[in-house]
């Protein structure tokens, strides 16, 4: 496929970095994807020793997905290239993924989304209710995104509490009273045991 790609640019069929190329570079990952770490590397040590040099990106499924994403920013590709980097425990490199699919296609939601459960994940609340202000300005009724805000103000609360910081849970409890789905269900309730637990 990397050969059919290098003869379809110089025949002046595809323009480099174009859409086109950006489909077999997909179409290669596909194929790679599916072949056992093993046998990657037996085909790569192989091409290696044959054609000492050259440029073996297409056993590197990130860059496969890189080229694919920089020739057609599409956010297909951006979700395959997340679910790559996920699938492989590359979470720092997946969430670099969800970040620059977020620059490139602003409009999108799922990157948010996603960046906003793997920050909120590894306890860094903050960071989380950062991307929910940015979901909110993208679509601000989506549930996901109003169930949230809720959840990491609440837990942000909670944390402030066990670090000593009533001051700061007093604060969250202050953010958590303006949303409207604080008065809904059981959450009054709970909201109260934690204005006891500040006071």
């Amino acid at each position: 496929w990397d050969l059919f790609l290098q003869t379809a640019i110089e025949s002046g069929w595809f323009r480099p970095g174009s859409p086109e190329c950006a489909a077999v570079w997909l179409h290669i990952a596909e194929i790679v994807e599916r072949w056992p770490k093993e046998q990657v590397e037996r085909a790569r040590a192989a091409c290696s020793s044959t054609n000492p040099g050259d440029d073996l990106y297409f056993f590197d499924c990130t860059e496969l997905y890189d080229r694919a994403a920089t020739a057609d920013p599409h956010p297909d590709t951006f979700r395959r290239w997340y679910n790559w980097e996920r699938k492989r425990g590359n979470l720092q490199d997946a969430e670099y993924v969800a970040k620059r699919w977020s620059k490139e296609l602003a409009g999108d939601i799922e990157p948010l989304l996603e960046l906003m459960e793997s920050t909120e994940g590894r306890g860094a609340f903050r960071k989380s209710l950062s991307f929910v202000e940015k979901a909110e300005q993208v679509d601000g009724v989506n549930p996901a995104v109003r169930r949230a805000r809720f959840r990491l103000l609440a837990r942000s609360a909670v944390r402030s509490l066990k670090d000593g910081r009533p001051d700061l849970a007093a604060k969250h409890l202050r953010s958590i009273d303006a949303l409207e789905q604080a008065r809904l269900g059981g959450r009054p309730l709970f909201l109260d045991g934690l204005r006891w637990a500040c006071s």
